[in-house]
């Protein structure tokens, strides 16, 4: 089996808003400065509250196969998007109270090998 592509997956800590899209992307470089080719790979990723972080169910789930993910092939990019009504409902959820988040995000290649890439 293969190694993953990133060992140790990097700190990126965001603000989502309630109520508006979010839609972030980011560049995955391998160490002389090239991105790294995402072809055949699929995504997921989920975002929770502190208090859920150990359990496995998760407060919001990017994925590739429901396009709240996309990964950009051989340009190394990942796409991350919610619309607004599921950032309505993360601050309905949390009785719009500013609530602290956790998250992390991994790829998988064809071979079924899992490279995490960002957390936060």
């Amino acid at each position: 089996m293969a190694d993953p592509i990133i060992d140790d997956p990097a700190e990126w800590n965001v603000i989502c808003y309630g109520g508006r899209t979010f839609d972030r992307t980011i560049t995955l470089l391998d160490d002389a400065g090239d991105p790294i080719d995402l072809t055949g790979f699929s995504g997921t990723a989920k975002v929770k509250t502190a208090a859920t972080v150990a359990d496995a169910s998760a407060t919001v789930s990017f994925t590739t196969a429901d396009t709240t993910m996309d990964l950009g092939d051989a340009a190394g990019t990942i796409r991350f998007l919610l619309s607004a009504t599921a950032t309505a409902a993360l601050q309905t959820a949390t009785s719009h109270v500013d609530v602290a988040y956790e998250w992390d995000a991994q790829v998988t290649d064809g071979d079924g090998v899992s490279s995490p890439v960002v957390k936060g």
